[in-house]
């Protein structure tokens, strides 16, 4: 083989193995798409319901002490959006098509339940098509909305990584006698 490989029109191609698929992944299993050789990543860390505030439908890091408690780092940062990442529509003539896949999708969702794991939120239209998430179809469009509002993310160079909100809002943490504060200029 010459190292290209040339794809049909319509074809599809799966990309695993980053750290969305890596944690918890049986590296004994070396079968490419195979179900047991994809690991369930790091979403279900992020879209523990511990990282989202209920107040404002916002997913903010957590600052874990060595005592066992946690603060909410309540930073509007590009952060709180990673759970958008993880959004996907997956249309049911693709997923027809890719059997590991589906077979793995149902794994984890009869792994989440039987083990009281988070499960991710799934819709399914009339014709199949699913919408996969790790939140629900409301706080997704809230999510959105946040993301897109120009006195949030939105700039005209695109997303902002800070919140213009913390412009008038600054945030600060007081961490071994040192403060850390989000009180920057932001365009």
């Amino acid at each position: 083989m010459n190292g290209k490989v040339k794809l049909k029109k319509g074809s599809i191609i799966l990309f695993q193995g980053d750290s969305i698929t890596d944690a918890g992944r049986d590296y004994n299993n070396k079968q490419p798409n195979n179900t047991g050789g994809i690991g369930s990543g790091y979403a279900y860390l992020a879209a523990a319901q511990l990282l989202q505030d209920e107040e404002d439908n916002f997913f903010y890091d957590r600052l874990h002490t060595d005592y066992g408690n946690s603060i909410a780092l309540k930073v509007r940062s590009i952060v709180g959006l990673s759970v958008l990442f993880n959004a996907a529509i997956i249309k049911n003539e693709q997923l027809q098509k890719l059997p590991d896949f589906k077979k793995r999708m149902q794994y984890v969702k009869n792994y989440s339940i039987t083990n009281n794991k988070y499960l991710p939120c799934e819709q399914v239209s009339e014709n199949g098509d699913i919408l996969i998430s790790l939140i629900h179809k409301e706080r997704l469009i809230k999510l959105l909305q946040v993301m897109l509002d120009k006195n949030e993310f939105l700039s005209a160079s695109g997303i902002r990584a800070l919140s213009k909100f913390h412009q008038q809002y600054s945030f600060t943490v007081q961490i071994n006698y040192t403060a850390y504060s989000t009180s920057v200029p932001l365009n």
